[in-house]
This record gives structure tokens, sequence and C-alpha cells, in this order.
């Protein structure tokens, strides 16, 4: 009778190992489905190298025990089995084909006995302290970078996986960032042999995802997008690539802040703010200037290379008309103010502060009023915004220049004359607005004719 137990349990080990190898082969994608007769099976992957525990290259490989197999077919699966594995230190390796996730293939993360194969994994080490990373060092081992990374992509918009596919995400990020880094991880996602179409890559949203994961998290230097992107890119395919970031909603971000730290490039190379701006205006969406991502970069960029070029201190008024214009500033300072947005005030006060040092140089309150074309539309001249900006240089212009101070009724005289002058306050004071800088305006205006001794009549 024992031989013939032998005998059966034999033929069952043989067609049990027929069937799997059958199934396995059916089931996993042509990357999984190569050679797997037992444990040192030398499988290769399409993956590139894997940085073990001991930071050693290894190429993926799943496991796989005929043994283990059989017994997973005869014995059925219970609390005390883990129990008494964990209580025999029973290899991770042969848990995970015990527990028959060998043949699971891509669908992993949906099979049943994968939370429990992760648990006695961790409890596992708990006891023996072998890893840092029990279940992903075995993953990486098994799956490689690639193909696990895919798997959780895939996992993370499946309901019911995405809360075990982020999970596993956010191991194989610290996994990476112990053992390697963000070049390591771009390179084990296939995505260094694309260049400047790597956003084309269906991982490089993985990648992008990693990098905000180890900037937050590493307890090293943080790193830029453009260390790893200039490995492996001349300047225009940075360039390249942030064109083509900018034409998704999803990567507009990452482009800008690729484009930031190309600008830094920029800098360190000894090109000069002129050049940097121009390239960088490019990339400035609306007519918001000042509020930029780009402008504001660029303004603490300046800031820099005055401190390290003192013998060629440029201003960001110099720069700004050199980009858009002789008025190109004015106009700008005016649409960040009106815009008021709060995150915007403050640098467009330093603009218009060094607009100021140049006017002063150049202009009186009355030649500044025609420079801003104040004096074109007398009838419209206390609704126009660009007044604000006047009457703040009027009052920088008194503060330096008292021997040769100036009012605004003054300047009104002088641009529009009496007659349109008094006309233009007696239709404007019924503008609620307006009134009491009307009335200001009008009581100056009576006070000069007074000392003038000019009557209404006369005027």
């Amino acid at each position: 009778m024992g031989h013939h137990y032998v005998v059966f349990l034999a033929t069952f080990v043989i067609l049990a190992n027929v069937h799997v190898s059958c199934s396995v082969s059916s089931i996993l994608p042509p990357s999984f489905a190569e050679g797997q007769d037992n444990f040192t099976s030398s499988r290769f992957l399409r993956t590139g190298k894997v940085i073990s525990r001991e930071s050693e290259e290894r190429f993926p490989q799943i496991p796989n025990s005929i043994f283990e197999k059989t017994k997973g077919f005869l014995l059925p699966l219970s609390d005390s089995s883990i129990t008494r594995w964990l209580d025999k230190n029973k290899p991770i390796d042969k848990v995970f084909v015990r527990l028959h996730l060998d043949a699971a293939g891509k669908n992993l993360f949906e099979h049943p006995n994968f939370i429990t194969w992760t648990k006695y994994a961790n409890d596992l080490n708990a006891k023996t302290r072998e890893s840092s990373f029990p279940v992903m060092s075995k993953l990486e081992q098994y799956y490689g970078s690639y193909d696990l990374a895919q798997m959780i992509k895939v996992g993370k918009m499946n309901p019911a996986t995405a809360s075990i596919a982020n999970d596993i995400e956010i191991q194989q990020f610290k996994y990476w960032s112990m053992y390697g880094g963000p070049d390591h991880a771009f390179r084990a996602l296939h995505l260094s042999f694309a260049r400047e179409k790597f956003l084309e890559k269906p991982l490089a949203s993985t990648w992008l995802n990693y990098m905000t994961f180890f900037n937050e998290n590493t307890r090293r230097k943080k790193e830029t997008f453009l260390q790893t992107l200039a490995r492996y890119n001349d300047d225009a395919g940075i360039s390249a690539i942030v064109a083509a970031a900018k034409k998704t909603p999803s990567t507009v971000d990452f482009g800008r802040k690729l484009r930031i730290e190309q600008a830094e490039r920029w800098f360190t190379e000894g090109e000069t703010p002129f050049y940097i701006f121009h390239r960088l205006s490019f990339d400035v969406v609306g007519d918001n200037v000042l509020a930029s991502p780009e402008f504001k970069a660029f303004a603490k960029l300046l800031d820099r290379y005055n401190i390290k070029n003192p013998d060629k201190k440029t201003t960001l008024v110099s720069v700004l008309k050199y980009v858009y214009g002789r008025e190109g500033p004015s106009k700008l300072i005016l649409k960040a103010l009106l815009s008021k947005n709060p995150s915007t005030e403050n640098i467009a006060k330093q603009v218009e502060m060094e607009l100021f040092k140049i006017w002063l140089t150049k202009y009186n309150p009355d030649q500044a009023f025609r420079f801003l074309k104040l004096h074109r539309s007398p009838d419209k001249v206390l609704d126009n915004p660009v007044l604000s900006t006047w009457v703040r240089y009027m009052n920088t212009y008194n503060t330096k220049n008292p021997s040769k101070k100036t009012t605004m009724i003054d300047t009104f005289r002088t641009q529009f004359g009496d007659e349109t002058l008094s006309k233009l306050l007696v239709e404007a004071k019924t503008i609620p607005s307006s009134k009491k800088l009307v009335t200001d305006l009008q009581t100056s205006l009576l006070t000069k004719w007074a000392t003038e001794k000019k009557t209404t009549a006369s005027v």
C-alpha cells in the first residue's frame, strides 16, 4: 500500500508541475513566463539592472519549487500554517510559491493570498531583521522595477486593487531612494533611451511622481529634474521636453519647473540676464508677466547675478524693456497691480521702484505724465489706472527734489489748460468714486486762481 502511495504522489507531483508550468505560461506576459524550473533559474526580463539590498546587480526571477507547489495543492491553508511557517522561519520565496502567487502573473495584486504573503514577509523579517524592505526587495527580485511599476500603474486604476497598488508604489519609491535614486529609477523605468520623448513613455508619470516623493522624503540633498534629464539630453532636448510638457495639463507644472532649472544652468554657464529672460518669456502664460512663476524665478536669479557680478549690475526694468519694449515695464507693473493679486504686489512694487529710479534721472512729473500718455484723454484721466502710478512717481519726485516740488493740479493745468480742466472736474463730480478727488482738485484750482487773481468768468 505504501509503495502505491509513493507512486501516486510522484505521479501527482509530475502532473502538478506540468499543470502549473502550463498555467503560468498562459497567464504571464512574455517577460514573466520564461524558464521557471527552480529557485536558481536564470530567467532574464526586459528590465535593466535591479539593485538588491546589498546594492548588487541581479536579474529578476520568480521563485519556483515543485515541492511547494505540490504541498500547496494537497494541504489546506490555515492560520496555523502561517504560524508554523513563522516558527520554522520558512523562506519568503517558498511561501510565495506555496500561496500560488508565482502563477498570478500581472494580476498579483488581485490574488487573495497576496496580502497574506506581504504580512508573512514583514512578520518573518521582524524576527530575522534580514532586510529593510522584506516585501519590496522580493518583488523587485521577482519582477524587476519596470514590470513591477507597470503592474502598480494598472493596479492603481482598478478600484479593487488601488489601495494595495498605492502602498506597493510607496514601498518601491522608498526602495529606490535607499538603494538608488532618481537616475537609477529613470533607467530602471526604461526612460533613458527615450531622450526628449520620454514623456511619451507609459511610465514617465511614475518617475515624475517618484521625484516628488524623493525630494519630500530624502535625507540627502534634493535633486532637480534637470540633474537626471541632462544626462540624456542636450539643451535643445531639454527645451523639447519643456515644449511637450506644456501641451498636457498634467505635465504643465513639471515643464515650468524644468525650464526654471534650465535657466539656473544658463545662469551658472554665464549667459546674460537678457538672454535668460528672453528664453523664459516664451513660457509665460497670460499677460500678467510679473505674476508668472518664470518672472519670479528670474528675479531671484537676477539678484544672484548682481551679487556675483557687481560690475555688471542689471535691473529688472532694463530686462523688461529689452524683451517687451520701451513702455513694457510700466504696462506690466500696472497689469500686476490691477490684478490685485497679493503674490504679485511686492514684486510689482519692486519693479516700480526700479522704474522710478530711472525716471528720476530723465523725467519730471510733467514729462512722466506724457510718457504714460495720460494727456491724451482728459475726460478719462481720473479713471485711468495708470494715474495711480504717476501719482506715486510724483510723490517720489517731490521727496527727492523738494525745491522742484509739484502738485497734481499743477500738472493737470499744464497738460489740459484751465478751461478743459474745469469742465472735466464738473463732469467727474457726478461719479461717486471720484467725488472726493474731484472736490480736492477743484479746491486746489480755485486756490490757484485766487492767488493769480483769476475769475471763473475769465476762464
